[in-house]
């Protein structure tokens, strides 16, 4: 699960994304060190023979209907967020973006653009859920908090530039008035 899902995010950084901030040197690197402490923990969890450290206990699968269920959720997580990706493209590269900002920001709209400000994170974060009920260790569940964290963050921030974006002046859309929630459908 792990692999599959950032060979689809390597995917999309190739074939979909149309980033509008530039990311800085500093900002991949931590990312890689992040991802790949993290993927070496849950690695070592799953794989505790591999890892002679007495920090890890003999990993003991989870059963089978929860593996099952935590990959339903993953698959389904994996499908939302490139969904809301190819969106996000299309309507980044489309000719008729009819809310564009003077700094080029645009209003998204459609699929859960229409329910919340960062479905894309959502979907990430539901990804992270499933992997977390499928595998059971504790590097999964730290990491899911921590994404989430980073995650929630994110969106309250996406959310802001939205409404400081869109405010009702020089005929932009009033974002407030769409009543969209920051990342969890009805919630918050």
């Amino acid at each position: 699960m792990w692999g599959l899902h950032f060979l689809r995010r390597f995917t999309e950084v190739l074939f979909v994304h149309v980033f509008k901030h530039q990311v800085s040197l500093l900002q991949i690197i931590g990312f890689g060190v992040h991802f790949l402490l993290f993927g070496l923990w849950i690695g070592c969890s799953v794989n505790y023979k591999m890892c002679s450290n007495s920090v890890f206990t003999a990993y003991q699968p989870p059963p089978a209907s929860l593996v099952g269920m935590g990959a339903i959720l993953f698959v389904l997580g994996e499908i939302g967020n490139s969904a809301c990706h190819i969106s996000l493209r299309k309507f980044r590269t489309s000719s008729r973006k009819s809310y564009t900002t003077s700094q080029g920001h645009s209003l998204p709209t459609g699929f859960w653009f229409k329910y919340i400000s960062g479905p894309h994170y959502f979907f990430e974060i539901t990804t992270w859920v499933g992997f977390a009920i499928s595998t059971c260790t504790l590097a999964a569940v730290v990491f899911l908090f921590v994404s989430a964290i980073i995650l929630v963050i994110s969106a309250r921030c996406q959310h802001l530039e939205y409404l400081s974006d869109f405010n009702g002046e020089r005929g932009r859309p009033d974002y407030s008035k769409l009543r969209r929630k920051v990342i969890f459908p009805g919630i918050y």
